[in-house]
Order: structure tokens, then sequence, then C-alpha cells
């Protein structure tokens, strides 16, 4: 823990920004131990992250990372206690501390305390249904089937022990007249007192202290890449510049001017949990357009658009939103503009029910530089950089939709192979002038 601790605090050290304040400090429970009891780990209890400007970040989505949990703590274990947001999506799911994926529990697999999951099929929103979560360190091969509400730690999927867990949690679109959580409180972090001739209270306030000085190195370094453009330091591996985006292997390095042939660079991006994908959600693909230099006024991409649940009512016209049925293809997509230059910093996202369609059930996507937009480019991003990169996302696939991104599994550079594999999900992609698409959006018209 000591060397881990340091090399972090070392790569934190030059920074002096502040982006984001750990919740303000509270006194941890006093007295005798007994088992079962939950001591509340406020001061320890991570950051929030919510940012449209941040390296591949979703501006439709909140984040709050736990990181520097350790594995096995003497005389206990941890536990997430929690209300089920009003929104399209959350997601508990475990790293190590460079952000690996090590485990995954869904929305769909939380079974509440008190109250309804409203991420199942058809079941509406409840206020105040909660659930608890268990984060338990436990070898792969030992592991029993699939308990609820146990989020799996302290060892990769391929069974390599990890020094430390790091969670994040996801909500993604909260409903309308809610805020970025959906509407409830963050989920609150406990050390659950297993053995109390084990721990002590002085035990677990000073691991707490060791798990703050982690997660302030990690805030810190996070400010470091938005505030700057230059490189990181040579010791950390490209892709911890990325939350929740293509990692080193998935958008690093970046394309040369001299790497296009075509208007389009694709680049399929699947999560892959042991070492490749720093922070990625595991329920989602990702596909990375690089957009050639050399284009016209206006880009125009188009594909046919995937199913979802429109939970906030915006396409039905009287504000009614839908349930999550089960059968849609998927539970969320969008498409995101972002920088090269500054590390894949998003300048802006538009997300599924957000995406007006054409009249034959199509999307037509237009980007521009700002004084380009044509004036009848409804579905648009700007574009404000040299080789704009734009990701599509696409979030828990039905299992029966064989055309997600999360299931391709050819060539990840290919294009050809990864049209093949989306078929008419695929979006192509073409230029033409301001005028050009304001006459007939590029030809698209009939």
């Amino acid at each position: 823990m000591e060397k881990s601790l340091c090399r972090l605090m070392m790569i934190s050290g030059a920074m002096g920004c502040g982006l984001l304040g750990l919740v303000p400090e509270t006194g941890l429970a006093r007295g005798v131990l007994v088992q079962g009891q939950e001591i509340a780990l406020t001061e320890c209890s991570g950051w929030l992250f919510e940012s449209s400007t941040a390296p591949a970040i979703e501006s439709n989505a909140l984040y709050w990372f736990i990181q520097g949990i350790p594995v096995y703590p003497p005389g206990g274990h941890f536990r997430f206690r929690g209300e089920f947001p009003a929104a399209r999506y959350m997601s508990w799911q475990n790293h190590d501390l460079l952000g690996n994926s090590t485990a995954l529990l869904a929305d769909t697999d939380i079974v509440p305390d008190r109250g309804q999951n409203p991420f199942q099929p058809d079941t509406p929103y409840s206020p105040g249904s909660a659930y608890t979560v268990d984060l338990l360190d436990i070898p792969p091969e030992v592991r029993p089937s699939r308990p609820a509400n146990i989020l799996y730690g302290g060892y990769r999927y391929d069974g390599r022990e990890t020094e430390y867990n790091a969670v994040a949690y996801r909500v993604y679109l909260p409903d309308p007249g809610t805020d970025a959580l959906g509407g409830v409180p963050r989920p609150d972090f406990y050390f659950v007192v297993d053995d109390p001739e084990k721990t002590s209270e002085e035990d677990i306030r000073t691991m707490c202290e060791e798990m703050r000085k982690i997660q302030e190195a990690e805030k810190q370094l996070l400010a470091r890449v938005i505030e700057s453009t230059e490189s990181l330091d040579e010791r950390e591996p490209p892709g911890r510049r990325v939350i929740d985006g293509p990692s080193a292997k998935g958008a690093f390095p970046q394309p040369s001017l001299s790497d296009f042939k075509e208007l389009a660079n694709y680049r399929a991006v699947i999560p892959n949990p042991n070492g490749e994908g720093i922070y990625f959600n595991a329920q989602t693909g990702y596909l990375q357009v690089f957009l050639a230099p050399s284009r016209d006024e206006v880009t125009v991409m188009r594909f046919n658009a995937p199913t979802f649940p429109d939970t906030q009512g915006v396409q039905t016209g009287d504000g009614t939103p839908d349930e999550i049925s089960g059968n849609e293809q998927l539970r969320y997509w969008s498409l995101c503009m972002q920088n090269t230059t500054s590390f894949l910093s998003t300048t802006g996202c538009l997300y599924d029910a957000q995406v007006r369609r054409d009249n034959d059930g199509r999307v037509t996507f237009a980007f521009s530089n700002p004084e380009s937009r044509p004036a009848n480019a409804t579905n648009w991003l700007p574009t404000t950089d040299t080789i704009p990169s734009v990701i599509l996302r696409q979030m828990q696939p039905n299992p029966a939709f064989a055309q997600a991104l999360l299931y391709f599994a050819g060539t990840e550079t290919d294009p050809a192979a990864i049209a093949a594999h989306m078929g008419e999900f695929f979006p192509l992609v073409a230029t033409c002038t301001r005028a050009e698409f304001e006459r007939d959006r590029c030809g698209l018209d009939p």
C-alpha cells in the first residue's frame, strides 16, 4: 500500500489545482466495536465528477469514484447503501487502482431492501426504494454463482490479485425535475465489522486516511489532465488520461495528418477486463471515428438508430415517459464530439431521445465549425479541432441485438469488419458544402 500511495502522491505533488472538494469531515463511530457494526466512512467516500469537458466523459452522466479501497481489510469488509435513482441507467463497477475493470454489478441485478427496482422490466419508479451492496474480496474460482447485491473485488477476471479496489458508480440521464443523481442522495459508504478482534476504531481511521490521500491524488491527476494539453509524466500509461472512454488501446496514439486516405478512420473499442480499458463502462461498446482534416465545410454521418426506452418522454409528444421493457435494443446510446489535441476533451453530446429521425427512420448528423452550421441541421455538433473525434456509445445492449458494438470480436481498426458486424447501424460518413447541405442535406433528401 505504501509504495503505491507514494507513487500517487509523487504524481500529484506538483498539482495545485483543486478540481472538486471531498465531502466535509465528520467523526467515525466511537466506543467498543461489535460484530455487524457499520462504521460510516464519510471522510474517505471519494468524489463526484460531472463535467462535459473532461477526457471522454459523457455530458449526460454523473460519476462517483471511490478509489484506494484496500483489499482484504482486517476485521471486516465494505458496504454501500443507496436509493434507486430516477434515471435511465445506473451501475456499480469495480477496478484495480489503474482503472482496469474487475467486476460489474448491473442495475438489473440489484434486489431492493425495500420498494422495487425500477430498472427491472416494466417496473415503475417508486420513490424511496433502497438497496445494499457489499464489496467482497473473493477469488474468482471459489465465488458462488452470482448472488444478488455483491460487487466482487480483490482480483482481476483472470485471477491475478489486486492491491486496491476502485469503485465507480454511474448514473445516466436522470429524469426531468431531478438532479444529476436522479433525485436521491449519494449512496453511503461503510466499513462493516466482521471480527472485532482484528480491527479497532483507530485502525479504521488510519485506513480511511490512507484511502483519502489516494483519492485526492487521483482527483488532482485528472485535474491536471483537464487543465493541461501537455504530456503527463512518462511513467504513467497514456490510458490513465481517459475516464469512461477509449484508452491507450482504443485511442492512443492519435492518428497523424498523414494517416488519412479516407474521410474517416474507424476504431471499435470494446471493454477488455484484463489490462485494457481504463475506467471503461463494461456494459458499453464504443465506436471512435476520427474525421479527416481535409474535409468539406460540413461532415455528415448517417446510420440506423437502435431502439431505446425514452424514460424522459422526449419523443412521445405528450411527455409521457416509457418504462424500461427489457425488449429495447439498447438501454442508451449517444454521439459525442471530442478534441483530439486536448486529450479527447468532450465538446458536446447528443443522446438518443434528443436525436430527430429522418422519414425513413434513420438518423443524420451534421458536424461543422460553428460559423458554418447549416440552417437546417437539427442533429448538429461543433468541430473545433483539426482531427475531431466522434464517439458513438452503445450501452447495455439486449443479448438479442447481435449487431451491438459490445459483441464485436473482429479487428478493431478494420472498418469493413466493423461495418459487416454493425450492418445498417454502422455510421457512414460523407462531406459537402454548407450550401449543399441546406439544399438537400448532401444529396440525402429525396
